[in-house]
């Protein structure tokens, strides 16, 4: 099994890697927020590009990649850890029409290891760039109610970890 720590920094960087697993395509493009202290037994939450984009884990020391997310979704937006350890939440159009309405992204929540995804946001317009307070009891995020206009203002919201409250 895995080991898990506690979120105490998350770190996200690009980075090329040729063949980190032999179902990894040459030079895949990541996104890696990490849980834990790297020099031990961090977890990396990898989103891998090529056809629809998925959320895969894995410990920092090692193992195969467990993927996270499945379906014609592109979960590509930005993640983070629950303070546990135990929980991404990330950004995503896993709308049906995606296609038809790109700003239309929520946030979401699915378990470390696996399971169904759980919208906590659900209105029009984009819902992007979550984080996790440090005592897991609320996430802040950005987004704005979408009147399709040439330029809207983005706002701070927070809500209660259950997405209520916003």
């Amino acid at each position: 099994g895995r080991s898990q720590a506690p979120c105490t920094t998350m770190a996200s960087w690009p980075v090329s890697l040729p063949a980190i697993a032999n179902w990894l395509e040459e030079s895949a493009s990541f996104s890696m927020p990490v849980s834990g202290d790297l020099a031990t037994t961090a977890n990396l939450a990898l989103v891998v590009s090529g056809g629809h984009t998925h959320l895969f884990v894995m410990t920092a020391d090692g193992g195969s990649p467990q993927q996270v997310t499945e379906g014609a979704f592109d979960d590509n937006g930005s993640l983070d850890w629950t303070p546990d350890g135990k929980h991404l939440v990330f950004s995503a159009n896993r709308h049906d029409d995606a296609e038809y309405h790109p700003l239309n992204s929520e946030i979401y929540e699915v378990a470390a290891d696996g399971g169904s995804v759980r919208a906590l946001t659900d209105r029009n317009g984009p819902d992007h760039s979550a984080v996790v307070s440090p005592d897991g009891k609320h996430i802040a995020y950005v987004g704005f109610d979408d009147r399709q206009q040439g330029y809207q203002v983005s706002h701070l919201y927070v809500m209660d970890r259950d997405g209520g409250h916003a």
